[in-house]
């Protein structure tokens, strides 16, 4: 009897935590001012554009295993520069910042 409560909590246990929220609020900024706030849902090993705006575009990426990546591409300078983080619960938060002798980019996601 215990081995089958144990089997079904851990049963549970796993869907919870396979039921990642692929929802996510992002936000950019740029030197420190918010361009670009939005929601987007993350499709597995696709890129999603989360926005452009005329200095940067953002995109999200979910791979295997909860792991997710964050893209700024920034078309003026020609560079792209990524974060990674592995995203498991409701809330997680992954952030990418990018900066040069004129501008700072940030971006941020919230599972939500």
């Amino acid at each position: 009897m215990k081995f089958h409560i144990l089997s079904i909590f851990s049963v549970l246990f796993s869907l919870s935590s396979h039921a990642l929220a692929e929802s996510f609020q992002c936000e950019v900024k740029m030197n420190t001012k918010s361009v670009l706030i939005t929601k987007v849902a993350s499709v597995p090993g696709q890129k999603i554009l989360i926005g452009t705006t005329q200095e940067v575009r953002a995109f999200i990426t979910e791979n295997p295993n909860h792991l997710f990546t964050l893209e700024v591409f920034l078309p003026s300078i020609e560079a792209r520069a990524y974060s990674q983080a592995t995203m498991r619960m409701v809330s997680d938060i992954i952030n990418l910042s990018y900066w040069d002798r004129e501008m700072l980019y940030e971006l941020q996601c919230t599972a939500i």
